[in-house]
């Protein structure tokens, strides 16, 4: 069975020949796999997309991998050099600072009202991804399954407003924030639709700054459930499997994510399993949730008995997808990766 066949049934809670095992490898492990830099990935969508492929090489047992947020050249309007750091303007004025080999962040931003019309179109996030995904091979595609990110509407806020000033609105200005979030719908809805018409069977709607680490389960349930449940419908009206996923601990708002229709649920490391299997197993398939952390430090006999035990675990309900609870770290050891494919293996 095909990677990308294996993952697509298991994500639908089909039946499999053996647990599909779909580590969250972006460019942050892909890029020095290939001896590039995952700062020069985070801004080429083609030499990204190049690294990604090169994951292949290494571990061709994988079922895929996601397509994560990166900036295209399309959206930035400055660039400078400060010591080993670059930063990036942004079209919407966020400046985004880059440390030499790692990951983009925001460090301020140009839009700071909610009432901003420009909140209805500047969109910054969509090119990266879409870009990168077309630049992948469909020889590639049509073996693994490449999960395309698509950034929810509560966190294109974040990216675009700011962390703090998304939060403080919560509870100063809840109906300019609902206003707000009803126009970035309007933007996540088109960028689905290019995505569908990139030839994405599978995508992934990243909520990160919801976590039940930062905001409350009555805070989810208002300001992104509507939302993701919106995507979710149009997804499953259109055929295309969607994944939720939202970092951190969600244990206190897990019950609402599931309800959200999904297919599945990715779950982090600081959720437990066995809670999650008996809570939601029986509405989600989920994925996850090896702590990325050990996947890195342990020895790859560890890894393979620690992946055995999810799997086990996970296997009740409508299923697990074997991943890891968040991204797979730079400096993870790809023996590592191949121990968890070895653990369904050995399972089957």
């Amino acid at each position: 069975m095909l990677g990308k066949d294996r993952c697509l049934r298991a994500l639908k809670g089909q039946k499999v020949d053996r647990a599909s095992v779909h580590p969250a490898i972006d460019y942050s492990y892909a890029a020095p796999l290939c001896g590039a830099s995952v700062s020069d990935c985070f801004l080429d969508p083609k030499l990204h997309a190049g690294a990604l492929e090169h994951v292949f090489q290494v571990h061709n047992d994988i079922d895929g991998l996601y397509v994560n947020l990166c900036l295209s050249p399309t959206v930035i309007t400055k660039t400078e050099r400060s010591g080993r750091d670059s930063y990036a303007t942004d079209i919407s004025g966020a400046v985004w600072r880059i440390p030499a080999n790692d990951v983009g962040t925001v460090t301020s931003n140009a839009i700071v009202n909610l009432d901003d019309r420009r909140l209805k179109t500047v969109d910054p996030l969509r090119a990266g991804i879409n870009e990168t995904y077309a630049y992948i091979s469909q020889e590639i595609k049509d073996r693994y399954l490449i999960i395309p990110g698509l950034t929810g509407p509560f966190s294109q806020l974040v990216f675009i407003v700011g962390f703090e000033r998304v939060l403080i609105s919560i509870i100063e200005q809840p109906e300019k924030l609902r206003k707000a979030l009803e126009w970035r719908l309007a933007v996540a809805l088109e960028w689905l639709n290019e995505l569908i018409t990139l030839g994405a069977e599978c995508i992934w709607i990243g909520e990160g700054a919801a976590s039940s680490s930062v905001i409350s389960p009555g805070h989810y349930r208002e300001f992104v459930y509507p939302y993701e449940k919106v995507l979710i419908e149009e997804m499953k009206r259109k055929g295309i499997t969607s994944i939720v996923h939202i970092c951190g601990d969600i244990t206190k708002s897990m019950d609402f994510i599931a309800d959200t229709g999904a297919d599945a649920l990715d779950i982090d490391h600081m959720v437990d399993l066995s809670d999650a299997s008996a809570r939601i197993g029986d509405k989600v398939v989920i994925k996850g949730n090896v702590d990325p952390r050990e996947l890195m430090e342990l020895r790859a006999s560890e890894v393979r008995e620690l992946c055995k035990a999810k799997i086990r675990t996970g296997q009740r309900g409508r299923g697990i997808v074997l991943s890891t609870g968040c991204l797979v770290t730079r400096d993870t050891p790809p023996e590592n990766i191949e121990a968890m494919v070895q653990a369904s293996v050995e399972l089957q």
